[in-house]
């Protein structure tokens, strides 16, 4: 199947350079490249990020970052003030990124920092023309940015990508460690580069740092939140989450004393009778009991509960044999 563009068009042609098409369409976003065309429309003239901000109905401040990508690229110029700052340089080595001379190494040969806050304001931010110059020499960049934006559904703001590739070029992480990280994010209804960013930061701050770590992370995520969704459901609590010290307590719960669903709706239920309120730390106490006495399951402790309510106080003598004995001594009795 072929296609052929329509040469008889009304309103005519408008001229794109051939450098855009060969080298920068894989590179490009989708709202950089509506910003060339705009310009392209309109080559005699100048204009300003907010004209373009208003034509593609998107932040000023982003419309200048697509503005200055091509400037970066030599595509376009900045006239006027500012124009000796940002013109663009001869093309040189790509600068000393930490981390950025070895982007085009596979991943598995880097081994992610622990202990490193990639959200604090250290981080290296990695303009346009850096990232340019990295994938071209680094065929994994381009499908790594691509690919991030499918699974986000949205077009990569250059902040936002710059993060991504943070965690590829200075941090070391696989193309396949970041996708399990964002998928992962995604399917929890987390789709801000932010939260991805903290994740990323939590993870790496435990050594978590392949690919079978992080699936091996996730499913003890998903295990834990299923675990604090039964204890809500049992409790009633439908309108927030837990609280980290209250996560603690059903952590312990399951994986220190081994408790079942029933053993918990057990301990809910005497504590509401006992207290009438909702106390983890007493629900606590109580399983701890149950633990230490080896009892795991609601038969057992109602057969336990049976024999102390049955079990008869040992009786006391009518009489004291010591004072007898002192009797005895003292002649009293014969």
């Amino acid at each position: 199947m072929e296609f052929r563009l329509n040469l008889t068009l009304a309103g005519g042609f408008f001229a794109v350079p051939n450098e855009i098409v060969d080298k920068h369409m894989q590179l490009c976003t989708e709202k950089q490249l509506k910003t060339l065309l705009l310009m392209l429309r309109h080559p005699q003239e100048a204009t300003t990020p907010e004209q373009i901000a208003q034509k593609l109905k998107i932040a000023s401040a982003d419309a200048q970052d697509h503005l200055l990508y091509w400037a970066e690229q030599g595509v376009i110029s900045l006239c006027g003030e500012g124009s000796n700052q940002t013109k663009k340089q001869p093309e040189t080595p790509m600068k000393a990124i930490p981390g950025a001379e070895n982007a085009a190494k596979p991943a598995a040969q880097h081994t992610a920092p622990t202990g490193q806050k990639i959200t604090s304001n250290a981080r290296v931010h990695l303009s346009a023309a850096d990232i340019n110059r990295m994938a071209q020499k680094d065929s994994n960049v381009t499908l790594l940015l691509q690919e991030t934006q499918l699974l986000l559904g949205r077009e990569l703001t250059p902040s936002q990508t710059s993060l991504v590739m943070e965690l590829y070029s200075e941090y070391g992480l696989s193309p396949q460690y970041i996708f399990t990280l964002i998928n992962y994010c995604v399917s929890n209804g987390k789709r801000s580069m932010n939260y991805i960013g903290t994740v990323a930061a939590s993870w790496m701050e435990k050594g978590i740092t392949t690919v079978e770590q992080a699936e091996a992370e996730i499913g003890r995520l998903e295990e834990a939140h299923s675990r604090e969704a039964q204890v809500k459901a049992i409790i009633g609590i439908r309108d927030r989450n837990l609280s980290t010290s209250q996560k603690a307590h059903v952590a312990r719960w399951f994986e220190e004393y081994q408790m079942s669903t029933d053993m918990i709706r057990l301990a809910f239920d005497k504590m509401v009778d006992n207290t009438g309120k909702v106390s983890f730390p007493y629900m606590d106490k109580m399983m701890q009991n149950w633990y230490n006495q080896g009892l795991k399951t609601p038969e057992q402790v109602a057969q336990s509960d049976q024999k102390r309510k049955t079990a008869k106080p040992e009786e006391k003598p009518s009489y004291d044999m010591e004072l007898i004995n002192k009797r005895f001594e003292l002649g009293n009795i014969k």
